[in-house]
């Protein structure tokens, strides 16, 4: 029964889980997100979360949107024990206990990672001051002009890489390792 409100309320739209929806172009229109994300989504009504709360893990239970005081999702309410020690009406602790599990299980951060690179080739030459070295330039060489901006010609080359944080790389100084398994995708722009 959880598992269908989760997916009821991932989905973000009525139906089952895997039936589309015709004014929705995705199966996932209301994704987990950071409460500051919340405005991110496409300027169709039926995705846009009107409070930046339902965005996150404290979004409400689909079941109960319609009433006039929606519970959260991970509400512990329901399942109310009797026991006086562990009441959640009475202590918040164990009202929110599920989703203190989730925040130590899951995150709506991402660790992959989008990087644009844009590499230029200047000239270098002695720092002002006779080349001496100084707190600015402490090896007494600074960047000149870009090599063919007088011409015209200016070289550069640019690359696009997506990197997945979460891919087990090794790192040691001075040895390439497996760091290359990060790297998802790679495109050199000439």
């Amino acid at each position: 029964m959880f598992w269908d409100k989760l997916t009821r309320s991932r989905k973000g739209t009525g139906g089952a889980w895997l039936t589309p929806d015709p004014s929705v172009p995705t199966l996932f229109a209301n994704p987990f997100r950071a409460t500051d994300a919340s405005d991110l989504m496409p300027n169709i009504p039926s995705m846009r979360r009107p409070n930046p709360v339902e965005a996150g893990f404290l979004r409400p239970d689909p079941d109960t949107m319609a009433g006039p005081s929606p519970q959260p999702l991970f509400d512990q309410a329901a399942a109310t024990p009797t026991d006086i020690y562990r009441n959640t009406d009475r202590n918040a602790y164990f009202r929110y206990q599920a989703l203190q599990k989730l925040g130590n299980t899951f995150t709506t951060h991402s660790n992959t990672f989008a990087v644009w690179m844009t590499i230029g080739y200047f000239e270098v030459e002695a720092a002002p001051g006779g080349g001496a070295p100084t707190a600015a330039h402490p090896d007494g060489l600074a960047l000149g002009q870009e090599i063919g901006a007088d011409s015209g010609e200016i070289t550069r080359h640019r690359g696009f890489f997506i990197i997945d944080r979460s891919v087990p790389v090794g790192f040691a100084p001075g040895q390439k390792l497996n760091s290359d398994n990060a790297v998802l995708l790679r495109r050199v722009i000439e």
